[in-house]
């Protein structure tokens, strides 16, 4: 189960103006709840977060979209040295349509795996190229 302090990553406490005014507590517990529901469903319990919430300056340092969902807490990366996660995630549409999350193509994160809870025209596939 990732808990918020795993997803904030002491991001909180060094910059809490951008924290606070960007509603990222709700969100993040909200995204959290979405994620960790996915991977009990899926039977999956032993995860690290690779990125979680992201303020701008981070943002924009790791090469990071302007309109990311990390910046607002809605999106997360987990690490995935193997890419088995990214194949039993896009195996699993379902899964991810019945928590509501989206799954960036595993193709280009070779490494990790980004779930977001955005908002996008829905497809069958719940993935989504970057």
């Amino acid at each position: 189960m990732i808990t918020l302090t795993e997803y904030y990553m002491g991001r909180d406490r060094e910059f809490p103006e951008e924290f606070e005014g960007a509603n990222v507590e709700h969100n993040a517990k909200f995204l959290l709840h979405q994620v960790n529901g996915l991977l009990k469903s899926l039977n999956i319990d032993n995860v690290e977060v690779r990125s979680g919430w992201r303020p701008r300056v981070i943002n924009e340092k790791v090469g990071g979209s302007s309109r990311s969902y990390h910046i607002v807490g809605r999106a997360i990366d987990i690490a995935d040295p193997l890419g088995g996660l990214g194949i039993i995630l896009s195996q699993n549409p379902e899964k991810l349509r019945a928590h509501q999350l989206w799954l960036e193509d595993p193709q280009k994160t070779k490494t990790w795996v980004h779930l977001d809870n955005g908002i996008r025209k829905d497809r069958e596939s719940r993935i989504f190229l970057p």
